[in-house]
């Protein structure tokens, strides 16, 4: 789906562009262009960036801290249901009751501060702890109508943090490999903690409007992504529907163009996020979750996102709200296609493994399956508990060649090979050569109708069979991360060095990264053979605007803004996609942090770059460099001198690069290793 219109283009990705003048990424003298310019060598892979935190949505990140890691299910707190940093009072309710009693054992508090609220709107003040509340929150100041309508949305919400610490068991058990799921499509791996917020990590979990399983996906939406029938639910298969999960959320984040929206699109439904944004004229969801009134946009909604990011948070500082735990091990378990014509209980013999593991570890299968009335569907993947299984994977070439099962035909079309069919169809592309008589798998042609096995047992499968990627099928004991990613994610998301008693499942392994590599290779600031930028390139002018420096894009800028990137094109009139030029101004805003601290923030991430390039660097002295015809500006001063652009900039102050002329002459610095035993 593409969004056309201009409002929805503010919506669309960011495009990550590095900065450069016109004449650094041509040639002298030429309109020539270099490809590989503009190609940011050190941007992380998607996966290890973390979900944006907007500065308007911490409020509500806060409020599901304080539900999912503080409170337990004998507490509730009372709150407006549209500003949850409005919190009037924290009560005790029955614990373990269900939500009537709970609702009834709030009631008279909130009947209490809806008739302070009515008061104080009315101008009647008391020394009652009520009104007293009311007025800590809301001030003398507040009209009358606001307080009438935050009367109307007193709402309560329950502790959650026992609950929170049993769902951490169950997800440890099955995050290893959403994680890697996630990764394979190259999302980000915070969204690991959204179970929590779906299901608690609970597999029998249902909805009233029939979403099933730990991602919860609805009859209709599971089709789309899985089969979903009498016969196989893949809803309730924590790994498959892991696959799917990880699909749809990058589905919406191509729709949407942000992950708050994406996320919060996976409760509210992509055109409702869109509708929202359109109608505010932001992407920003902070501004949504406060003023979006739309009828459909209900409690759930709204606070989905935010959630999110508080059960990412709690799950990673685990250890502050729970204690020590000892989690249970993830169970590794392979992936392998079912023969044809072969029942569950027949394939437990034949691999002797334990008929009542099976069922478990296939919870995906119908009750004619599990009881093996039926066989199973020929192609379908079945999750085995054995190790390298490599026994039971002769085993199971062995049943298929004993049984020819039954098929389906596949027209080939243009363009398809063999190998491609087969891995969408999850057989192996041998096994399509000798069921269909081919010579070898080159022998094909568009037009040509395969036969391929599957499953037909009198009912009509409802959505394909989800075919997993090869390298979901079997995972390996390597690290999720390796170093350079830990490091690159640390450094993301946390100032802090890591302990390993902070973390839990990947995040344990962020305990290897030690505050000392971080700071590894700076030197001084003062070291001889070192020349750092103007720190007065940094300040913010009057006009409140910044000249965009090398390395920086408005990204980085929003970064140290505690902005929403969307926000802060928005606010400059600009495309998200639009190119960026070094020395384009931008203006910044200051709504969460001072102006001081953004100075802060953007010195120390230009003096902290440059001290890194001097820790094997040194400079020994000048020289000068004639341009020629043809002579690319970027390859001489990088491939050439090995000069990083804010070097050459410095040196050539006041020299205007998009006047050179062939003849022209630029200093350098001439650079040597620095002995650094």
């Amino acid at each position: 789906m593409r969004l056309k219109t201009p409002a929805l283009r503010l919506l669309m990705p960011i495009a990550h562009a590095v900065l450069a003048l016109g004449l650094l990424c041509g040639t002298v003298g030429h309109a020539a262009e270099n490809p590989q310019f503009g190609k940011a060598s050190t941007a992380a892979p998607r996966y290890l960036e973390p979900l944006p935190r907007p500065i308007s949505l911490q409020p509500y990140v806060d409020f599901w801290v304080q539900i999912y890691g503080v409170l337990d299910d004998g507490k509730a707190v009372i709150h407006d249901a549209q500003r949850t940093d409005k919190i009037y009072a924290v009560v005790d309710v029955p614990h373990g009751a269900g939500r009537a009693a709970k609702k009834a054992a709030t009631a008279p508090e909130i009947r209490a501060y809806q008739a302070a609220l009515r008061a104080v709107a009315a101008g009647a003040y008391s020394d009652n702890k009520y009104t007293q509340q009311v007025l800590l929150l809301w001030g003398k100041n507040t009209d009358k109508q606001s307080l009438l309508a935050a009367a109307e949305r007193l709402r309560f919400q329950p502790g959650h943090a026992d609950e929170f610490k049993r769902s951490l068991s169950r997800a440890a058990k099955v995050q290893p490999f959403i994680r890697h799921a996630l990764r394979e499509a190259n999302i980000p791996l915070e969204l690991d903690a959204l179970p929590h917020v779906e299901s608690f990590f609970r597999n029998d979990e249902k909805s009233s409007a029939g979403a099933i399983g730990i991602w919860q996906f609805t009859p209709t939406i599971g089709r789309e992504y899985m089969r979903v029938d009498e016969l196989l639910d893949e809803r309730l298969d924590p790994r498959k529907s892991a696959v799917a999960a990880a699909r749809l959320l990058k589905h919406n984040f191509e729709v949407t163009g942000n992950w708050p929206m994406a996320v919060t699109a996976y409760n509210h439904g992509t055109t409702g996020v869109l509708r929202a944004a359109r109608e505010l004229k932001t992407p920003d969801l902070g501004e949504i979750a406060r003023r979006y009134t739309g009828e459909s946009f209900g409690f759930a909604s709204r606070n989905f996102y935010a959630a999110v990011l508080a059960a990412a948070d709690v799950e990673a500082s685990a250890h502050r709200y729970f204690g020590p735990s000892m989690l249970p091990a993830a169970r590794t378990l392979s992936a392998h296609h079912a023969p044809p014509n072969t029942t569950l209980a027949a394939l437990a013999k034949a691999l002797a493994l334990p008929l009542k593991t099976l069922q478990a570890d296939n919870p995906a299968l119908g009750k004619a399956l599990r009881k093996s009335q039926l066989p199973l569907p020929a192609g379908y993947t079945v999750w085995l508990d054995c190790g390298s299984c490599e026994q039971q994977a002769l085993t199971l070439e062995q049943l298929r060649r004993e049984s020819p099962g039954s098929y389906r035909t596949l027209k080939i079309q243009a363009g398809d090979s063999l190998s491609i069919i087969a891995e969408r169809n999850g057989i192996k592309s041998k096994e399509l050569v000798t069921l269909n008589g081919l010579k070898s798998a080159h022998h094909i042609r568009a037009g040509q109708k395969l036969k391929l096995p599957w499953p037909s047992h009198g009912i009509e499968p409802q959505g394909e069979q989800l075919v997993l990627p090869a390298s979901l099928r079997q995972l390996s004991d390597a690290p999720l991360l390796s170093t350079e990613e830990l490091t690159t994610q640390h450094r993301w998301r946390h100032a802090d060095a890591y302990r390993p008693d902070q973390r839990f499942g990947y995040k344990a392994q962020l305990a290897q990264v030690q505050q000392a590599q971080i700071d590894q290779g700076l030197v001084s600031l003062t070291a001889a053979g070192t020349l750092y930028s103007d720190a007065n390139k940094y300040t913010v002018a009057k006009d409140s605007t910044v000249a965009l420096q090398p390395g920086e894009t408005i990204d980085h800028l929003a970064q140290w803004l505690e902005l929403d990137p969307q926000s802060l094109f928005l606010i400059n009139g600009l495309n998200s996609g639009a190119m960026q030029a070094l020395g384009q101004r931008v203006v910044v805003v200051f709504d969460s942090i001072s102006r001081a601290e953004f100075e802060r923030r953007r010195k120390r991430y230009h003096s902290d770059k440059q001290r890194r390039f001097y820790a094997d660097k040194k400079i020994t002295r000048e020289i000068f460099h004639e341009i020629k015809q043809g002579d690319q500006l970027w390859q001489i001063a990088t491939a050439r001198y090995g000069v990083p652009l804010w070097l050459l900039m410095e040196y050539n102050p006041a020299l205007d690069f998009r006047t050179l002329r062939p003849g022209d002459k630029i200093r350098l610095p001439k650079l040597e290793a620095r002995d650094n035993g």
